[in-house]
């Protein structure tokens, strides 16, 4: 709804896409502990903006972010992912 309610008034896709992603990055604020996190939070969101603009259905970018959420948790908690040496 915010993308589009921003689509509508800038009448311009990449402007509504940026800052619904900018939307996007500041609720997720509490991962800001780190600047990698930073990255991995900013460069989905838009991928999951461009995505529903695309597609033009929630869905879509709904079931993207939760299997990656869904399987980014898995590897961590096997030990598959390591940030620490």
């Amino acid at each position: 709804m915010i993308q589009n309610f921003i689509f509508l008034i800038l009448k311009n896709e990449w402007y509504a896409i940026i800052v619904t992603a900018l939307i996007f990055v500041i609720y997720h604020k509490r991962y800001f502990n780190k600047p990698l996190m930073l990255l991995n939070i900013t460069l989905p969101s838009l991928v999951f903006c461009w995505i529903y603009f695309y597609h033009d259905n929630i869905i879509v970018p709904v079931i993207i972010h939760y299997t990656m959420n869904i399987t980014l948790t898995l590897m961590f908690k096997y030990n598959l992912i390591r940030l620490r040496n």
